[in-house]
């Protein structure tokens, strides 16, 4: 009888060992599993790093060009030290955005109204039938010099314009400015550099008489007044080696 009991207990006790490690090895299977499905998905996510880093890039761009195209057709005396910054750079129809945007650059009242719309587009409604760009105008991470804690999202905005890309502004066809008064200049053309070599973006902005009025396309045929915003490269901080076979001052180049 004992030698049963005995018997009996040893196959208890196998059975429930095999049962643990069975146990442990769906538990691994299942571990294994779920890191090949994280690692696809990861992988997949990765593989459209650079696409949504040419969204995000030409979107801030976009916004630039929206902001200081209302800027230009809102304040008269914004177009006027725009102009004068515009005349004196080194290179013709091109302004860097260090040399606009810098604490100093005879640029008080153009500041003053670029914060202002800033700040609207920024916390407004974005349901509010507005022809505008995507999303916001973003702040970026705030990583340029000088920014105490608790800086303002416009002085991160501006951080983020100076110092995380280099950008600058080109007007393909110049200023074109018909008169000395506050509504001298009638409509202004926004837009961005494709990112491609495109030679035409589908997304730009007609300002007619303060706003953006239409949203529609921009090519080397258009005529009048166009801001674009692009990068330039330079061997520093801005190889955008993302874009190593294009050259941006192709877009609209006469």
């Amino acid at each position: 009888m004992k030698k049963v009991l005995l018997t009996v207990l040893i196959l208890i006790i196998g059975f429930t060992s095999c049962s643990k490690e069975e146990d442990l090895n769906n538990g691994l299977i299942k571990s294994e599993l779920v890191g090949v499905e994280t690692n696809r998905k990861n992988a997949k996510s990765n593989s459209g790093f650079a696409a949504s880093n040419t969204n995000l890039l030409e979107n801030k761009m976009q916004w630039f060009s929206y902001i200081t195209t209302e800027v230009l057709m809102t304040s008269y005396e914004a177009r006027q030290e725009f102009q004068a910054i515009l005349n004196s750079s080194s290179t013709a129809n091109v302004i860097k955005l260090s040399a606009l945007l810098s604490s100093g650059a005879n640029n008080t009242n153009f500041m003053s109204v670029f914060e202002s719309k800033f700040d609207f587009y920024q916390y407004s409604n974005q349901e509010d039938g507005t022809v505008r760009p995507n999303e916001r105008p973003r702040p970026g991470t705030g990583g340029g010099p000088g920014l105490a804690p608790g800086s303002s999202e416009f002085e991160l905005y501006l951080s983020s314009l100076l110092y995380e890309d280099c950008l600058e502004l080109y007007l393909p066809n110049g200023f074109i400015s018909f008169g000395l008064n506050s509504n001298d200049i009638t409509s202004i053309l926004s837009s961005a550099h494709p990112l491609s070599s495109d030679d035409h973006n589908d997304e730009a902005y007609l300002f007619l008489n303060t706003y953006a009025e239409t949203k529609t396309s921009v090519n080397e045929n258009t005529s009048g007044n166009i801001i674009i915003t692009r990068p330039y490269k330079n061997r520093g901080n801005c190889l955008y080696l993302d874009y190593i076979n294009i050259d941006f001052t192709d877009f609209l180049a006469n």
